[in-house]
């Protein structure tokens, strides 16, 4: 029955969100995304195409996991919408502002305003259908 518990609350971690159980370096490829203006970056840009905001940390193994699924969607996207990073550890005034309680949350912006939104792990092909069912037409 323990060991029951213990799996399922493993698996609610890992598909939900985390924790800060750890500090771990932040990967390359987080740096070309990552957030430098929110404002231009996000609320500015989503006015001319959609802007795919996700917030993350480091040391969260979800995030970690979400990570090179959604740059690899906003690589093959050519242009339909953009990738945004925020690492909440940098940027607690933006999560604090999005009311960021769990991460990965990934939030979808068009003309300025959040119109989607997700929190946890999501295959390529989940991410796919989300993106496909939420990006405007």
């Amino acid at each position: 029955m323990i060991t029951r518990l213990l799996t399922i609350l493993a698996l609610t971690v890992a598909l939900t969100g985390c924790a800060k159980s750890s500090d771990t370096p932040a990967s390359a490829s987080a740096a070309q995304h990552e957030v430098a203006d929110f404002a231009a970056d996000v609320i500015t840009r989503s006015a001319t195409v959609p802007v795919v905001v996700d917030f993350w940390a480091p040391w969260c193994g979800p995030c970690r996991m979400l990570k090179p699924t959604i740059e690899k969607a906003a690589e093959e996207a050519n242009g339909r919408w953009t990738l945004v990073a925020v690492n909440v550890d940098n940027h607690g005034d933006l999560a604090q502002q999005f009311g960021i309680r769990s991460i990965p949350n990934v939030k979808l912006f068009h003309r300025g305003v959040v119109v989607a939104e997700f929190v946890g792990v999501k295959s390529a092909s989940e991410l796919r259908s989300w993106l496909d069912a939420n990006l405007p037409k």
